[in-house]
C-alpha cells in the first residue's frame, strides 16, 4: 500500500498506532513523497459511510468516495499538503511532498 491514504480507519482490536487516531482516522496520517508522486486516497469496502478526502488551504481536491472506491492525485510540486474527511472533519492529514 505504498503512497495509499486509508480513509476513515477504525480499529477493531484497540491498538492502535503511534500516528495514527482509533476511529475514522487517515492512516497513515503523515506521508513524506517525492514530487511526481501519485497518492491514492481509499474508502475500504466495508465502511457504511461515503468519505472523502477535501485538500485544505490550496484546494486542490474535494473528493467523496463511496465504500470500495479510491481516487488518485498526483503531486507535482513541493510543499505540505493538509487535508481531511468531509464526513468526520476532525482527524487531518498531511502529504509531505519533497523536492524530486
Amino acid at each position: 500500500m505504498n503512497n495509499t491514504v486509508v480513509l476513515a480507519r477504525t480499529y477493531d482490536n484497540g491498538q492502535v498506532g503511534t500516528v495514527e487516531s482509533a476511529v475514522n482516522a487517515m492512516a497513515p496520517t503523515h506521508l513524506r513523497v517525492p514530487a511526481g508522486t501519485t497518492v491514492t486516497f481509499v474508502n475500504p469496502a466495508d465502511n457504511v459511510h461515503v468519505h472523502g478526502a477535501t485538500q485544505f488551504f490550496e484546494g486542490l481536491f474535494d473528493v467523496r468516495l463511496k465504500p470500495g472506491e479510491s481516487f488518485q492525485y498526483t503531486f507535482t510540486r513541493p510543499g505540505e499538503y493538509f487535508f481531511n474527511d468531509c464526513h468526520s472533519p476532525r482527524p487531518t492529514g498531511k502529504i509531505e511532498v519533497l523536492p524530486a
